[in-house]
């Protein structure tokens, strides 16, 4: 067996997500919004089942614009924030009250650029966490017992 980061880390890490009850996305079957990284094959039947409502693809469209509009604000997720704990007035994002009406996921590398179709500032997180197919978090996994940790690596 071959080890590397992926074997010794990002694998045990994914499948711990797994016995959390975490599915698995491929980026390969995957209908993402460039704006906001969501990935809408997880999204829309999400909203739909937590909402109890359908939507339609104009509707999906203007929630994608609004929370474009929230999270390009300089207010540190303030008001997207607000939005998830008290959608008043708005779609509900995730279930608060019946945990188990959201979708929770898990995607390797998704990449993430300032622009399309390019690298420029881009990154690609080792694992990020879908909740209802926003992306809400992101880890990067490191080989164990890294000595000096990755401020050493910097330096190398």
């Amino acid at each position: 067996m071959i080890f590397n980061e992926d074997t010794r880390v990002k694998l045990p890490a994914t499948i711990h997500f797994f016995r959390l009850g975490y599915s698995y996305q491929s980026l390969k079957e995957a209908d993402i919004d460039f704006n906001t990284k969501i990935f809408l094959n997880r999204f829309r039947p999400s909203l739909e089942r937590i909402n109890n409502k359908t939507f339609s693809n104009n509707e999906i469209q203007s929630i994608l614009i609004d929370i474009n509009s929230i999270i390009k604000t300089n207010d540190l997720g303030k008001e997207f924030y607000n939005w998830l704990i008290n959608p008043l007035g708005k779609v509900k994002l995730i279930d608060f009250d019946n945990i188990e009406n959201n979708d929770f996921a898990i995607v390797d590398e998704l990449p993430f650029t300032i622009q399309k179709d390019t690298k420029e500032g881009s990154f690609r997180p080792d694992i990020n966490i879908l909740i209802n197919g926003i992306p809400f978090a992101f880890l990067e996994v490191k080989k164990p017992n890294n000595e000096g940790g990755i401020q050493k690596n910097l330096i190398e």
